[in-house]
């Protein structure tokens, strides 16, 4: 949840596509994580629970027919974070992100890169990169042939669109989650006059704050930051929330200064 949405759903990568934008790898055990070249290759070595049997790490975690490989090449940024880095990390989620980080990245370079975010069991890896490969270490791989890339944003446009907007509205007040999560995310695709204000009230509640975190960085000003940086300095927050509530922090800078 922290980790939030896929903030797009132009991934031309049919790879990509299939094995991150979907989560393929759910769950997964990462045996290895592998820093090259100065932090511009990164290899990912993780044995895919979905493939297995039965869920038994003991049996499975190591067996060479559940095991892959994925190569992110030309990195451009890369930022890793765990709590415990002495043992096997969860690979929990990926998702890509359009960070104030990418958009330099790219202008500068004049090439197109991805932004991924991939939340681990107790922290994250942010990887800027525009080359990928992915291998299985026994058998090959097979893609499916169509794989389309449905996207968050428009299942909450369409979970609402026959509701008035003051219905609406109100459920991104008071609604229990995840319907005022789709709210806040439906009324900030509708360019709603009063989103502003309503996320910023949503950063009290501990589900709806996520979203909110995401629109006050597309959205806010230097208002609001005071309000992010404060839940930024909250020692409790896990690596993962407070690299969220950053990207919003870094957008609003980027765009106001």
């Amino acid at each position: 949840m922290y980790n939030y949405e896929h903030e797009t759903h132009v991934i031309r990568d049919r790879f990509l596509r299939n094995y991150i934008y979907y989560d393929y790898f759910h769950d997964s055990l990462i045996t290895n994580i592998s820093i090259q070249d100065e932090g511009k290759v990164v290899y990912l070595d993780l044995s895919c629970e979905r493939e297995w049997p039965s869920h038994s790490w003991s049996k499975y975690a190591c067996d060479e027919n559940y095991m892959y490989r994925m190569s992110f090449l030309n990195c451009a940024y890369l930022e890793y974070k765990r709590t415990d880095l002495g043992i096997y990390a969860e690979y929990i989620n990926g998702r890509f992100k359009v960070s104030e980080k990418l958009r330099e990245i790219c202008k500068h370079s004049r090439k197109n890169y991805l932004h991924l975010r991939i939340q681990l069991n107790d922290g994250y890896i942010d990887i800027i990169f525009n080359k990928f490969l992915i291998e299985k270490r026994t058998g090959s791989i097979e893609l499916p042939k169509r794989i389309s890339t449905e996207w968050h944003f428009d299942y909450s446009k369409s979970k609402l669109s026959t509701k008035e907007i003051n219905e609406v509205r109100g459920i991104a007040i008071s609604g229990e989650f995840p319907r005022r999560w789709y709210a806040l995310e439906y009324l900030w695709i509708m360019n709603d006059e009063k989103i502003y204000n309503l996320a910023l009230n949503a950063l009290e509640d501990e589900d709806a704050c996520i979203p909110a975190i995401f629109i006050l960085g597309e959205i806010g000003n230097t208002d609001c930051l005071k309000n992010l940086c404060k839940m930024h300095n909250d020692n409790q927050s896990s690596y993962i929330f407070k690299r969220h509530i950053s990207d919003a922090i870094e957008k609003i800078q980027a765009r106001c200064y």
